[in-house]
């Protein structure tokens, strides 16, 4: 379950990343690479808290 969650997590980010670019709100690559990121590490905080509160 949690290998599903992450590939949707970064498959969001992309997705979001590849918009973000059609509209011309970041404009350089390495820029787009670094929000991916960030869009991915924000999924994984938020997977990360509904599993600790699971316990």
């Amino acid at each position: 379950m949690q290998n599903l969650t992450e590939h949707h997590a970064k498959s969001v980010a992309l997705e979001w990343t590849r918009l973000a670019i059609e509209n011309n709100l970041i404009t350089k690559q390495t820029s787009a690479n670094r929000t991916a990121e960030d869009v991915y590490e924000f999924f994984k905080t938020v997977l990360e808290k509904l599993e600790s509160k699971e316990d």
